[in-house]
């Protein structure tokens, strides 16, 4: 619990361990905190690589559970790898720490839709401003596709689009390489309807636009998402 009118922030992961039982009642969370200099950001982008079983954070802008002279961290990528326990180990891969630097034509953005597939992820869209960057002063949208390749960690800029706060899945069951598949397109504070699917083909880097039907939802943002057959 948190003092009243106090702010607090949370830079940890928490697991279940899934090999034990437990009830409402008995289940117990483990959490591993990041390391102190990977400040905590809001919205960050969570990928899955299962090859390596290591989970990459990038992306998110400060919190305001930081002091307002608190500047936002330099651009990294960090991963963490579960003991199928519950808990694990932070490690950064991109960065000052890491293996390998962070490209500095790359600047962290917010609020953009994310998806991951078996070998790369990807951050569509989104914004920057002092509070994703130290290396940026004002608000801009951000209009590429941003994709890491799981393998060697690079990161290429590719295609366009204006996203924020939408969703986006990796569907592999079609094509060569699958398809992403984006629900909710615009800028804050224009909330668009989800009569129009945007799909995005990897294999030939192409966009192409669906028309959905039924009973289609009310537009939102911040919600989540999955899907399910072939």
């Amino acid at each position: 619990m948190s003092e009243q009118g106090k702010n607090d922030r949370n830079n940890s992961i928490c697991g279940l361990d899934l090999s034990k039982n437990w009830t409402n009642s008995s289940v117990m969370l483990t959490c591993t905190e990041r390391p102190t200099k990977a400040l905590a950001l809001n919205t960050e982008a969570l990928w899955f690589d299962e090859k390596q079983n290591s989970i990459y954070c990038f992306g998110g802008d400060m919190s305001f559970a930081y002091d307002y002279h608190v500047t936002a961290p330099f651009e990294s990528i960090w991963a963490f790898t579960p003991d199928g326990k519950g808990a694990g180990n932070w490690k950064e891969v991109l960065g000052p720490t890491g293996a390998k630097p962070f490209p500095s034509e790359i600047i962290r953005r917010s609020s953009g839709p994310v998806a991951s597939d078996e070998s790369h992820g990807y951050y569509l869209g989104g914004w920057v401003s002092m509070a994703t960057s130290p290396l940026e002063t004002a608000v801009v949208l951000v209009s590429v596709l941003l994709i890491l390749n799981f393998t060697d960690f690079t990161i290429t800029n590719t295609s366009d689009g204006f996203y924020q706060y939408g969703q986006m899945i990796n569907v592999p069951y079609h094509g060569t390489s699958g398809v992403l598949i984006l629900l909710t397109k615009g800028t804050w504070p224009y909330l668009l309807p989800f009569n129009n699917i945007t799909i995005f083909d990897k294999t030939k880097k192409k966009w192409y636009s669906q028309l959905a039907s039924g009973a289609i939802p009310d537009p939102r943002i911040q919600y989540h998402c999955g899907h399910s057959g072939h």
